[in-house]
């Protein structure tokens, strides 16, 4: 087999000039692709956001050729709160090397001098997202042991006026929690009633319910009943004139409600005909639960 030495030659020296070459530093374009994160959605529509970031990156054609196929599939990720404006220098350079990670030694030029991200505000209104549908099953013996707390207790629906207005309130989707046993956090689905206008949108679309609960005792009291309605000079005699309240309390706090911390009551009205009234308790401590009045309703006679 005859040898080539000039064309063996020829080659090695192509492929160090090559070589050479490619390890020479150039400027290459590079079109960034740009993602704008971290503002509020519901609140502001996007009217212009600059979407690719025009760039020289001076580095060698190995460093090139590398970041064409890991890039391209790269975002520069902005972090905004509403309108802005930034401009175009070292700190975004310095962004955009450690987002994307370019290797060896790069230098960055931009053939802008700022990029832009514009919003405007929608409509806003603000609602108190309402308890319904929703039914909590206590374990036996436990039971609320104060109010329930929801959070976020305001939610904003943006959008257009006309959509806004058409909408009267916000509530919670049908749900059932059973079984509860101690303190928790429930996260509830909101009814998406605003979907049915396209241009809503809303600031949450859960709210958490934190329900306090303890185990519970059940306490039995002897409570007056007081009479409310307009007798002139004349008085009333109630018959019983003193009910048994039986309530649900926390075990711990068995030994400080009283029948003091409960007033009990009958409504009279002229025009009724009935002689028995309704017993209503209208004050109890809140972390307590009433399960029955005996008896439940009670006689009067107007003393002339």
């Amino acid at each position: 087999m005859r040898r080539h030495p000039f064309l063996i030659s020829l080659c090695i020296t192509a492929i160090t000039w090559l070589l050479f070459t490619m390890s020479e530093h150039s400027d290459y374009p590079l079109e960034l692709r740009v993602e704008w994160s971290g503002y509020d959605s519901a609140r502001y529509a996007v009217v212009y956001a600059d979407s690719v970031l025009p760039l020289m990156v001076n580095s060698d054609c190995f460093q090139a050729i590398d970041r064409h196929f890991s890039a391209r599939n790269k975002s520069l990720v902005i972090n905004v709160q509403g309108d802005t404006v930034i401009k175009v220098n070292s700190d975004l350079f310095s962004l955009i090397s450690n987002q994307l990670m370019f290797k060896g030694s790069v230098s960055i030029r931009s053939k802008v001098d700022t990029i832009a991200f514009h919003v405007t505000e929608r409509s806003s209104r603000a609602f108190v997202p309402q308890l319904r549908n929703v039914q909590f099953n206590f374990a036996p013996q436990y039971g609320l042991s104060g109010l329930p707390v929801m959070s976020p207790d305001t939610v904003w629906l943006y959008g257009d006026s006309l959509s806004l207005s058409k909408i009267s309130d916000i509530f919670t989707a049908p749900d059932t929690i059973n079984n509860i046993a101690d303190s928790m956090s429930v996260a509830l689905r909101l009814e998406p009633n605003w979907k049915d206008y396209r241009d809503i949108r809303s600031s949450a679309e859960l709210v958490h319910i934190y329900l306090p609960v303890q185990r519970m005792a059940q306490l039995t009291l002897r409570v007056p009943v007081a009479f409310h309605g307009e007798l002139g000079s004349r008085k009333v005699k109630l018959y019983p004139d003193h009910v048994n309240v039986t309530l649900w309390v926390p075990q711990q706090e068995y030994d400080n409600i009283t029948s003091e911390h409960l007033h009990a009551v009958v409504e009279y009205d002229a025009a009724t005909s009935s002689y028995e009234l309704p017993v209503a308790v209208k004050n109890f401590p809140s972390c307590a639960r009433i399960k029955q009045i005996t008896p439940s309703t009670v006689q009067y006679v107007i003393l002339q």
